[in-house]
């Protein structure tokens, strides 16, 4: 069963409502990479800017701490590509598995060849 709520006098699905608040938080933390400016909402995320919380928040719960966030100056949140967003997490050392890795790719390596250092 398809949900639909009233929101601005349209109906939109739960999907098209997540889409919107998404698309509109995007847009307040700048529609585009903090790092390399790469513009495409597709791949944009959101980025807690000091690295993972301890307390995970639900998608509205989020929503309305990075509005606050923005309304009151404080830069708790960013916006980044998908794939800067995991490059900071590896030079941050964010990685859900706390494992730094190096590897040069034109080496030929393999993946189990990879230097793998815990800190």
């Amino acid at each position: 069963m398809i949900r639909k709520q009233r929101c601005d006098k349209k109906f939109f699905t739960e999907n098209e409502r997540n889409a919107d608040l998404r698309l509109r938080v995007l847009r307040a933390l700048g529609g585009k990479c903090a790092r390399c400016g790469f513009s495409d909402w597709r791949a944009l995320q959101v980025d807690h800017v000091d690295g993972f919380p301890e307390v995970r928040l639900r998608r509205d719960a989020l929503y309305r701490d990075i509005r606050l966030s923005i309304h009151l100056g404080i830069k708790k949140y960013q916006c980044l590509c998908a794939n800067c967003n995991q490059i900071k997490k590896y030079e941050n050392n964010e990685h859900p598995n706390n494992k730094k890795i190096s590897a040069d790719l034109s080496s030929g390596d393999s993946v189990h060849s990879l230097n793998t250092n815990v800190n």
